[in-house]
């Protein structure tokens, strides 16, 4: 606003209202760093959470996969034993 050579010849009530107004600026981009700042802790543990929460996700979409397998390892043998069976009857008949 004042180029170095006039910065001298401004009065001390202009400095004053100067320096009153440079701190009211600093007052406010400050707070509005803290909001800043919570905004990003917030998101930051949203986004934790959300993780952990696809970590589970992932655990148990292992875990119901895992089972799938062993149901149809099972219901393959249990398939095995009915033609077994079959097969003993139509021997018999």
């Amino acid at each position: 606003m004042y180029p170095n050579n006039d910065f001298n010849r401004i009065t001390d009530e202009e400095r004053k209202k100067k320096r009153a107004a440079l701190q009211m600026r600093i007052v406010i981009a400050e707070s509005d760093s803290r909001k800043l700042v919570t905004k990003k802790n917030i998101l930051d543990a949203e986004i934790r959470k959300e993780k952990m929460n696809i970590d589970r996700l992932e655990i148990e979409l292992q875990e119901k996969k895992r089972q799938l397998e062993k149901m149809n390892r099972d219901l393959f043998q249990s398939e095995e034993e009915i033609k077994k069976l079959k097969r003993q009857m139509n021997v018999i008949s």
